[in-house]
């Protein structure tokens, strides 16, 4: 169980608060409505704790991949998204290189699956909020999730009801946290 206080390790909260401050200044209205609450950013980071593999899928301004590269100093995280946002890199120079080099941005669709063979201890599913891409992203991605590691999935909440139908359709168990569902994957 996760516990239901909010906490940001420094780093983070240095990189969020700089890159909301950004955003401001250079008007990008979008942010808004692009990274995780600092409430499900603290409940993710929690999970990642220990985890050192991890792939986004989803990556909109990177805030997320380079929260979890800052919180963790041996993560390496994979973050797919099929587009380029406009302003990526001006966030990108509020990371320290030691983190930078860790974060991997690959742009390809998240329904086609790893490249090529990868295993991971969490996978955070925060693309398309659709049910046949959702269903096709956990489909092509579930076999790289390690036993014992972490799916999340993003945004189940009323506004994106495709997403919690996807998970009663694929039979998943696990626990709501808020707008956050995780499942772990079993041992065989």
């Amino acid at each position: 169980m996760i516990s239901p206080r909010v906490w940001l390790p420094p780093r983070v909260l240095l990189f969020r608060v700089r890159a909301v401050a950004l955003a401001r200044r250079e008007h990008d209205h979008r942010i808004r409505r692009a990274p995780l609450s600092i409430w499900r950013l603290s409940r993710l980071l929690a999970l990642a704790r220990g985890r050192d593999r991890i792939v986004e899928l989803g990556t909109a301004a990177g805030w997320t991949a380079y929260s979890l590269a800052l919180a963790n100093p041996r993560a390496r995280v994979k973050t797919y998204d099929l587009g380029l946002r406009p302003g990526r890199d001006r966030y990108r120079r509020l990371v320290p290189a030691s983190a930078l080099e860790r974060v991997e941005f690959v742009l390809r669709r998240a329904e086609d699956g790893p490249e090529q063979p990868t295993s991971c201890d969490l996978l955070l599913i925060d693309a398309d909020h659709w049910h046949p891409a959702v269903r096709e992203m956990f489909e092509a991605w579930y076999g790289s999730v390690v036993p014992g590691g972490l799916v999340v999935f993003d945004d189940v909440a009323p506004q994106f009801p495709d997403v919690a139908q996807t998970i009663s359709d694929l039979g998943l168990s696990g626990e709501r946290l808020g707008r956050l569902f995780v499942h772990r994957k079993p041992a065989p």
